[in-house]
């Protein structure tokens, strides 16, 4: 890994893009498994497309996700590039720009959730909010990543996000140390698109249930932290990163005689980000992991 990772450091941004676009496509030969998943995904999400363009949608989301895997492990050299990125059209309009808006939301002292999925570069994304946190004082970053069973591989990337402005907080160690982080002011992002466990309860997305975690909405609605929803797509017109926004989710006060609607107000919550979740899927259908076990209905 540490070689792979040295070699993606020198080959040049257009080439290894290529090089990981092809890898992208040649694991979709290779892989039945996930082929046949991601064959299943895309016909529960747009079943009203024809076959041949589901087809073709396929083949689109495995040369994207190679190319994201390149800016992924490219992270240290891209994310400082202003150049590099670009917000949606009419998100600036709408919110001011995204730096702006993430400063603005970090400096009432709350807390603040990003919430996002396995959109695009999702580890690049990480990165740049990491850096633009630090350019405004506001950092750093705080991201809840899953456990690789390759010990030195997985400290070895733990290291890589905290010299990119990144604090690991592993999922197997708890919710307490991402409550904590938010109780005291700090920003966290958290991806809310995989199936984690059957028990948890379903919130809809694309129209099917889909078992969800609840912790973040429990914890917005605790701690009134607000969520706002983002992702990051390649435009390949531009050849830029785009950083979509769509409104930020606010959570109901807690109120000491309202706990009997707790389990209203955390699944209305819960559905809201999934909701949102969607659109940018929708958004940039080549460019989310179709090959996950997402739905409850994929045993």
């Amino acid at each position: 890994m540490v070689v792979v990772l040295f070699c993606f450091r020198l080959v040049p941004l257009a080439l290894g893009r290529r090089l990981g676009s092809a890898l992208g496509l040649l694991a979709l030969r290779v892989r039945p498994r996930e082929r046949r998943r991601a064959r299943e995904n895309l016909t529960l999400a747009f079943g009203e497309l024809a076959p041949r363009q589901r087809e073709e949608l396929l083949k689109a989301t495995a040369g994207t996700l190679g190319r994201n895997f390149f800016d992924n492990l490219s992270c240290a050299r891209l994310a400082g590039n202003d150049e590099g990125f670009q917000d949606y059209p009419g998100d600036t309009e709408r919110y001011g720009d995204f730096g702006s808006q993430l400063a603005n939301l970090a400096g009432r002292g709350r807390g603040v959730i990003l919430l996002t999925g396995h959109i695009g570069s999702w580890e690049l994304l990480g990165a740049r909010v990491a850096r633009l946190l630090e350019r405004r004082g506001c950092g750093p970053l705080a991201v809840v990543t899953g456990t690789i069973h390759n010990p030195p591989v997985d400290a070895m990337l733990n290291r890589r996000r905290c010299r990119l402005g990144l604090r690991p907080l592993a999922r197997r160690d708890g919710i307490r140390p991402l409550f904590e982080h938010l109780r005291r002011g700090g920003v966290a992002a958290l991806l809310l698109d995989q199936k984690l466990s059957q028990q948890d309860p379903p919130s809809r997305f694309f129209g099917e249930p889909a078992p969800t975690p609840d912790g973040m909405a429990r914890m917005a609605r605790k701690l009134q932290v607000p969520i706002l929803p983002v992702a990051m797509a390649w435009d390949g017109a531009s050849g830029r990163h785009t950083i979509q926004r769509l409104p930020v989710l606010n959570a109901p006060s807690p109120r000491a005689d309202d706990r009997g609607n707790e389990v209203r107000q955390v699944a209305r919550l819960q559905q809201e980000a999934q909701d949102s979740l969607e659109e940018f899927v929708r958004r940039n259908p080549e460019q989310w992991v179709w090959f996950h076990e997402r739905w409850a209905t994929k045993g």
